[in-house]
């Protein structure tokens, strides 16, 4: 909103004429025409009402003409008149004009007014710009424009965009929105096509000095000088802080000095606010992206866990830098990340956030700008590891023959992994959206239209028409739907009629919505966002108790047992939110499987400012310890550059690709005037693709796999690497009997010229002149290799699907050094699991989807130890068995004898007559303090192997 003057020059201008004629637009009407402003494209008719009334009337209530009121002090900021809705008993109650046939479709309008508030003791309120549309169906739609708060003081300037698909029957603009009694002024409303913006330019950036720190005496060399206190605090330097830089700090600057273990102690402090700071103005340049990192840790006397921020004072302007919540009296790291799009005056920085009373410490601050490109050239060999599988097309049958030379091309048309987009049911109606969408896109989520809001906005007045509407299209397009969302925790988006319910009606409504929405679209939903923003909200547990959450999940599954179950939140990948840190991500997780929910998917909003890879990776690594899909699911970057959006765009697809737990991304939508957040479209309203709409559809040409080559007499393999959304073993692939188990057919194979070609699962040979199409399907010829139930079981993939049981974990590789004295077994990778204060913590994977009753399996896993032991301990394999209302037993598997410096293995096997709700296999034994190795773990059911 822009606040414009009250001109008080106006109000004692002698010239200046003041009267208060008042004109209704009950008893008198206009005798002249309604015009056009003169020299404008303005589609309303008398916008500034020097025709009166003319072409305007009320929405359910009066319209008056002023050219003053108040005796003279509210006074129009254009022109000499302006206009009230009065006598208002509704909220949408307000001044409107029909402007059917001067709208046209697929053009984007610039809206424009000029408003205030009047009257009923209202001092401020919202007002909104809204388009009532009645198609030629006579469906009706309501399109919001704009909203703004407006006041009683003054003018304020409510501005918005909005585009029409089709050739509706009816089109009528609108003002609502403050509460009945208050009138609504309205002195000029513009409504034109919006006006073409410049060609965009890329920042031009020079002298970048990537990764170089901007804080002075940050190692605290030279005592504290450079530093000052915000407040009346103390400041002094002790030692005792770590020595390494953050990890996500040292994932972006590689190998650095290390730290000099000096820390600032800030004592004496009265306000939350009080801590160490720094002037930093001067030393920040536009457009770069700041990551910012740094060691905190807060002094003995808190009784609840306590938020450090480091944040910044951009010309008086708080800018948040990172923050992190903790109770303990550990060394915590805090990290962020912003960027400035306008050259500052003044830039300070500071630490603050403990309650009063409690000392600060802050060691190793640093800023500085990344370098986003050398990350990228990281993740394109990460990429490579990640998703791509090898396919080899061996000729063994005697046709092999007739096509021996033959030129062989292999070429990839469609990214088997998930990207998708948010639609809503009006964007549909656009051909041009559309379009763009099929090609683009394989996976949808609705915008609102699931939504409990929407498909039961009043008690027993149900809405399933639009949902039923986007299904049939997505149906229709071959597109895969996510569910989103049963519930939403947060109660702003919970419609009144559910807030006002007791505890017995609250329970029963849920209920209902449950087998309701679940019920109809059973099996049409790959995906369901439960219960939206739990770490955000608590409508539903703090009325109806805690299990209720676990309750939705589990009773989802009852009636819909083949859609995977997700939790959806926000801010878990940026460090910018102590509500929704990826380790109370995980806490909440843990806690809703402890009480039976079936989470079977981790959904990450994705909405982000100046993303920073290491950041976004970090948090990607701790929630991927739960071995649950990842899935961001709302992705959107804003940024009024195209070209610094396209490269936040970059960083999310780039991270989120190289990452072995993410199984799919949704973007928040990619059309403009179709996505709930400005400047981040990827395509203007009229069908442009900008910067960041090519950047998209660069990295999926990027992702996809093309090889060609020829073969010989004797047929020997054809290999190629593709990209695919999992990766797989090579697999020898018979003449007609070929494995391609993740392409499924969703296009017609193409005609095209005689030679051997594969495209998605299409398999073209050439006879005789003759062009063959197969269909790519059938067994493998040489045994399955992934009867292997574990996941991620040599550890290629760091921790992934693997959970450290109350301890830490990382990995140690061939080429690491050896840093536990043992080279990995099977030359990859291996896990070492620390920090173990009982025998029975060690390293755990849930199987429970993977387990078939009655049947009988095989356990091998190599094993060692390392650290304080003399002698040899034993290492055990177990399964912990949780039965709902019975809690847990244990069942023991086998063990080895195990001595420093050498593998062994552990085997054994069991079988479970029926499955329990959940079962966990994990590894523990060696004494507390023993660190446990573990370099490859293999259970298989032997009777299901293939031959």
């Amino acid at each position: 909103s822009v606040f414009l003057p009250n001109l008080p020059a106006l109000e004692t201008n002698p010239s200046f004429h003041v009267f208060d004629q008042i004109v209704s637009s009950v008893c008198t009407k206009s005798t002249r025409k309604g015009h056009l402003a003169n020299g404008s494209n303005n589609i309303i008719l008398n916008p500034t009402f020097e025709d009166e009334l003319s072409n305007w009337s009320g929405k359910g209530c009066n319209i008056l003409l002023h050219e003053s009121m108040e005796d003279g002090k509210i006074l129009p900021l254009y022109g000499k008149f302006f206009a009230s809705a009065t006598n208002r008993t509704r909220s949408w109650n307000g001044i409107e004009q029909e402007i059917t046939g001067r709208v046209r479709p697929k053009l984007a309008y610039e809206v424009t007014a000029i408003v205030r508030i009047y009257g009923g003791n209202v001092a401020d309120a919202n007002i909104q710009a809204t388009l009532w549309v009645q198609s030629q169906d006579i469906n009706e739609q309501y399109i919001k424009i704009a909203i703004s708060q407006a006041t009683d003081k003054g003018w304020v300037q409510l501005q918005g965009k909005f585009l029409l698909n089709g050739s509706p029957l009816k089109v009528i603009i609108f003002l609502e929105g403050p509460p009945p009694g208050t009138d609504i002024l309205i002195n000029r409303l513009v409504v034109k096509h919006a006006e073409k913006a410049p060609p965009p330019l890329r920042p031009f950036m020079k002298n970048e000095a990537f990764g170089v720190n901007i804080i002075e005496n940050s190692n605290l060399d030279d005592g504290i000088n450079g530093w000052f206190p915000l407040g009346n605090c103390s400041l002094n330097m002790e030692f005792g802080s770590p020595i390494e830089l953050p990890p996500m700090a040292r994932n972006s600057l590689g190998m650095q000095e290390r730290l000099s273990g000096r820390y600032i102690l800030v004592t004496n402090r009265a306000d939350t606010w009080m801590g160490p700071a720094q002037m930093i103005s001067g030393k920040l340049k536009l457009y770069l992206t700041y990551q910012v990192s740094a060691w905190v840790k807060i002094g003995p006397g808190s009784t609840s866990p306590q938020i450090v921020n480091v944040a910044l004072s951009i010309d008086g302007n708080w800018v948040n830098g990172g923050q992190v919540e903790f109770n303990n009296e550990n060394w915590h790291e805090v990290g962020g990340s912003f960027r400035i799009d306008k050259q500052p005056s003044n830039v300070m920085v500071y630490i603050q956030g403990p309650a009063a009373g409690v000392d600060l410490m802050v060691a190793g601050l640093y800023i500085f700008p990344v370098d986003r490109r050398a990350r990228f050239k990281l993740l394109k060999k990460q990429t490579d590891k990640i998703r791509k599988r090898d396919l080899i097309l061996k000729f063994s049958s005697s046709k092999a023959n007739n096509v021996s030379g033959a030129f062989v091309k292999v070429e990839q048309i469609q990214n088997s992994f998930p990207f998708g987009s948010c639609i809503t049911r009006s964007s549909i109606d656009n051909e041009d959206l559309v379009r763009f969408l099929v090609k683009n896109f394989n996976w949808v989520v609705f915008g609102n239209e699931l939504k409990w809001s929407w498909t039961e906005p009043q008690q027993g007045n149900f809405n399933y028409k639009d949902a039923d509407e986007l299904l049939d299209f997505c149906k229709n397009n071959n597109l895969e739907v996510r569910g989103h969302c049963i519930f939403w925790e947060v109660e702003y988006a919970i419609q009144p009629w559910v807030q006002g319910l007791n505890k017995s009606d609250l329970t029963t409504a849920v209920q209902n919505r449950l087998t309701d929405l679940v019920t109809r679209y059973k099996g049409k939903f790959r995906h369901y966002d439960v219960d939206n923003e739990m770490l955000h909200g608590s409508f539903y547990k703090d009325r109806l108790g805690k299990d209720i959450q676990a309750t939705m999940f589990r009773t989802s599954h009852q009636l819909d047992p083949s859609a995977t179950l997700f939790v959806n939140d926000y801010h878990i990948e940026d460090g910018s939110d102590v509500r929704s840190s990826p380790e109370e991500y995980i806490r909440q997780i843990l806690d809703l499987q402890r009480q039976g929910a079936p989470v079977g998917g981790i959904g990450l909003q994705g909405h982000i400012d100046s993303p920073v890879g290491p950041i976004v990776s970090s948090a990607l690594d701790k929630v991927g310890t739960l071995g649950l899909p990842i899935w961001f699911t709302e992705l959107d970057v804003s940024s009024a550059n195209e070209f610094i959006r396209a490269d936040d765009l970059e960083v999310m697809l780039r991270e989120a690709f190289a990452h072995p737990a993410v199984e799919g991304v949704i973007l928040w939508g990619f059309w403009e005037l179709y996505m709930s957040r400005e400047n981040a479209h990827l395509v203007n309203a009229e069908g442009k693709i900008n910067a960041a709409g090519k950047r998209y559809l660069a990295l999926k040409k990027e992702w996809l796999s093309r090889a060609r080559g020829y073969i010989d007499v004797q047929g020997s393999p054809f290999a190629a690497s593709r990209f695919d959304s999992i990766k797989h073993p090579p697999q020898e692939i018979s003449w007609l009997l070929l494995l391609l188990e993740l392409l499924t057919p969703r296009f017609r194979c193409p005609p095209l010229s005689c030679c051997m070609v594969v495209r998605g699962n299409c398999f073209c040979t050439c006879d005789s002149g003759t062009c063959n199409w197969w269909l790519l399907m059938g067994n493998c010829t040489s045994g399955n290799p992934t009867d292997n139930i574990i996941v991620n079981h040599d550890f290629y993939k760091g921790l992934y699907s693997w959970h450290p049981n109350c301890c830490n974990g990382f990995i140690v590789s061939a080429n690491s050094g050896n840093q536990v004295g043992l080279s990995p077994k099977s030359g990859g990778n291996y896990a070492v699991i620390k920090n173990r204060t009982e025998h029975w913590q060690g390293l755990e994977q849930d199987i429970t989807s993977k387990i078939s009753p009655g049947s009988t399996y095989s356990v091998s896993a190599c094993v060692g130890v390392s650290g304080p032991l003399s002698g040899s301990t034993d290492v055990m394999a177990t399964l912990k068995l949780l039965n709902h209302g019975s809690g847990a037993s244990y069942m023991f598997i086998g063990k080895t004898s195990v001595s420093k410096g050498k593998w062994e293995m552990v085997e054994g096997t069991f079988s479970l007559p029926t499955v329990p709700n959940q079962v966990i296999f994990y590894l523990e034994g060696p004494p507390p303090g023993v660190e446990l190795l573990i370099d490859s773990v293999v259970i298989r059911c032997p009777s299901s192997s293939k031959s």
